[in-house]
């Protein structure tokens, strides 16, 4: 295995390492990110037929061929749907979104015919493939020819850059909103459509047939990096989900950021300034977030640690709370604390650690408000709950 090809399969490798973590997350924005684990899976399995092709797996394996190709084109309407979700504090898809699906599902039927085809077949198109990569370009086609299809992606690139920019336009215009994170990601969108198409104009111009020359190379591990950097962060940062709503449920363009001062009332400012969605959507994310055990856990959690990520001054999220749900943040802290301490002891856990390192473990401060506030909401001790659980 040569230089380029450790390189390479590294990129591969990590891409969809973070692709299939991002993909098994759980907790507060979990189902949204999955958008952008998608994503990263299908490009890093697009990349692994370079491995395939330099390693011989690809003439051992010729079944594989094309098997990602209609995968490429949900790339787009995922990236998409990730920052729409965001912006608009959607979670899921709606019935209309599988409209952006038909593409692949379109590539996915007209290239049975070539999938049928006997394996020989497909074993000496993949032979050709492997001994010259800008075959890849051009053979394997379904009923359409396969370098229509990298037209087409080009174009369907191009309209979900299209897309992208009037869905996060004013967050670019507005620097006070302080979406980073869907900077980094629409910018991301752009710079790989823009390596994609460099990519597929050298290979079908004939250029460096072995993938070794400069050129190619560089933006083939240009894009790597960027991968690795941008989804690294997604992983292991864990910015916060940006499903709040903003844009979607002020009231007003210039409501977008609640800057209120001290001395007024924060809570009819913030029902004033959002429409009854838009406090629903503050109320959910809220609560989705505190119900996350990463969050919850953190004994040194304060509401202003989750009103600043939501947007919203924190007197005025723990009032939204008390008039629409009927508790305070503080009760649904311990609330949740309570049911991790419960889990973990139908988990068997109470038998190799102590009840008391449960407490602290679910985020209780002391040993006292633990038991104190588990025997209110229970109505007897963490030990006896023990103990009544093991005689059932």
């Amino acid at each position: 295995m040569s230089y380029y090809d450790i390189i390479i399969s590294g990129v591969v490798f990590i891409g969809a390492f973070l692709g299939i973590s991002i993909l098994m997350k759980n907790g507060q924005g979990a189902k949204n990110d999955r958008f952008l684990g998608a994503a990263l899976l299908i490009i890093a399995l697009a990349f692994s037929y370079y491995i395939l092709r330099s390693s011989g797996l690809l003439v051992k394996f010729p079944h594989l061929l094309r098997v990602v190709s209609p995968l490429i084109y949900l790339i787009g309407p995922l990236f998409y749907l990730y920052l729409r979700n965001s912006l608009e504090g959607i979670i899921g898809i709606k019935k209309i979104d599988f409209l952006h699906f038909l593409p692949a599902i379109f590539h996915f039927l007209e290239l049975i015919p070539f999938y049928l085809l006997p394996l020989e077949e497909k074993r000496l198109i993949a032979g050709m493939i492997a001994e010259d990569f800008n075959n890849f370009f051009f053979r394997g086609s379904g009923v359409i020819p396969i370098q229509l299809h990298y037209g087409l992606r080009i174009l369907q690139s191009l309209i979900y850059i299209g897309l992208i920019f009037v869905l996060v336009k004013d967050v670019f215009r507005n620097k006070k909103v302080g979406y980073a994170w869907i900077k980094v990601v629409s910018i991301a969108y752009v710079l790989f459509v823009i390596l994609f198409v460099g990519l597929y104009l050298m290979g079908v111009a004939g250029f460096d047939p072995n993938l070794k020359q400069f050129g190619t190379l560089l933006v083939i591990n240009i894009y790597g990096l960027i991968v690795i950097t941008i989804f690294g962060f997604q992983i292991f940062m864990r910015p916060p989900s940006l499903s709040n709503g903003k844009y979607k449920t002020a009231k007003n363009e210039s409501d977008f950021n609640l800057d209120l001062s001290d001395g007024i009332d924060h809570y009819q400012a913030l029902v004033e300034r959002y429409t009854e969605e838009g406090l629903k959507v503050i109320i959910d994310n809220l609560i989705e977030r505190v119900s996350d055990p990463l969050v919850f856990t953190n004994s040194a959690l304060k509401i202003a640690d989750v009103a600043n990520d939501l947007g919203c001054p924190a007197r005025a999220i723990n009032t939204l709370l008390n008039h629409r749900v009927g508790i305070r943040f503080q009760d649904l802290l311990n609330k949740n604390r309570v049911e991790y301490v419960k889990q973990l002891i139908k988990e068997g856990r109470h038998e190799i650690h102590t009840i008391e390192s449960l407490g602290m473990e679910s985020g209780f401060s002391s040993r006292s408000s633990f038991f104190r506030i588990f025997k209110e909401l229970e109505g007897l001790t963490p030990k006896d709950y023990a103990e009544k659980l093991g005689s059932n």
